[in-house]
């Protein structure tokens, strides 16, 4: 699923990602962490934010141009919430 790196919430090893996602609603939402549990693409600590990022997610529905996604591992938005209806753009399939 498509995400934003806003930026590096913890540059200590393994170092924190603060990414957003925006629902199908057009809410934000915020996801904080370990880079290696979101992603094995290198970001970098320095250059331009936001940037996109794609991480893994598990699809369960698809209707009204809206995927309802899982984030994988285990990973939850900081509002506590691990399942989100997503725009079907902002999903690929694997």
């Amino acid at each position: 699923m498509r995400t934003k790196v806003l930026g590096w919430a913890d540059t200590d090893f393994p170092g924190t990602l603060e990414l957003a996602l925006i629902d199908a609603e057009g809410a934000e939402h915020r996801v904080l962490e370990k880079a290696a549990v979101l992603t094995s693409t290198d970001v970098p600590g320095e250059g331009p934010l936001p940037r996109e990022l794609w991480i893994r997610g598990e699809s369960s529905e698809t209707a009204n141009g809206r995927v309802r996604v899982a984030l994988a591992y285990g990973v939850e938005t900081t509002d506590g919430l691990a399942v989100l209806d997503l725009p079907i753009d902002d999903v690929v399939w694997l």
